[in-house]
């Protein structure tokens, strides 16, 4: 395994027909990036978000950045 950088974020969003930030949603959430020999500079993230106002959480893994 290669290197291992722990993240922490904050996300918002609405979707729909018209723009409202009352409708909108928020999580927040911790995780981890792992680079891995084999993938390069691609990184590897796993993810756990919780929405307070959905009171529930999910768990996501993705390859490469983001943004």
């Amino acid at each position: 395994v290669g290197k291992v950088v722990p993240v922490v974020f904050y996300d918002y969003g609405a979707a729909g027909d018209s723009i409202s930030f009352a409708r909108g949603i928020y999580s927040v959430g911790v995780g981890i990036r792992v680079r891995v020999g084999f993938f390069g500079a691609v990184p590897l993230r796993f993810d756990y978000g919780y929405s307070p106002k959905e009171k529930k959480g999910k768990f996501w893994f993705g390859i490469g950045n983001v943004f």
